[in-house]
């Protein structure tokens, strides 16, 4: 009988490890350190490709990729979305970003800051780093995107997040290792 109860408990362990194995996140990052003067953690996760076909605006640009990196520095988070062009590219002032999660609620980003560079080959890039206030973050971490309006000065365009991604990783994992 003693050693039925053991076969038992090495059964419901050998479960409950594997159950842990298959929910852990994998967490990758593309930097990941202490900055030298402050002591803070720096963490920037890979960046996912968002889109799964190309975004055309008839005459104004095409957009084959938009990536999603999600930065902690300083002890605040940002959200970059990096848009890579295959023709055109817009500027963009008073720009924000506006989401709407699977769980219903919609989140507005103000842009921070707009990068402008170039690929090899020559497709012009341009990242725009978005402010996330811990509420927002907070949001992001429980909800998956799953659309989003990307409003600048003059016009906007919308896109739907791949089913694939699931962008609420991204934030989990910057917010168990900060």
């Amino acid at each position: 009988m003693k050693k039925i109860t053991q076969i038992l408990n090495f059964g419901v362990l050998l479960l409950f490890v594997c159950t842990l194995q298959l929910s852990a996140q994998d967490c990758t990052f593309s930097k990941d350190e202490t900055d030298k003067f402050s002591g803070d953690r720096v963490l920037h996760t890979k960046p996912v490709n968002l889109i799964e076909k190309t975004i055309k605006q008839k005459g104004v640009f095409t957009i084959k990729k938009i990536e999603m990196q999600v930065k902690y520095e300083n002890s605040s988070s940002i959200l970059a979305l990096a848009l890579h062009f295959d023709m055109g590219v817009f500027a963009s002032t008073n720009s924000k970003l506006i989401f709407i999660l699977a769980n219903g609620n919609k989140i507005e980003l103000p842009c921070l800051r707009t990068l402008f560079s170039q690929k090899m080959g020559g497709m012009p890039v341009q990242t725009h780093d978005f402010e996330l206030n811990e509420e927002n973050f907070k949001e992001l971490l429980k909800s998956d995107i799953i659309d989003v309006r990307f409003d600048y000065s003059r016009n906007a365009f919308d896109f739907t997040v791949s089913s694939k991604v699931k962008t609420s990783e991204l934030f989990n994992c910057i917010n168990n290792n900060k």
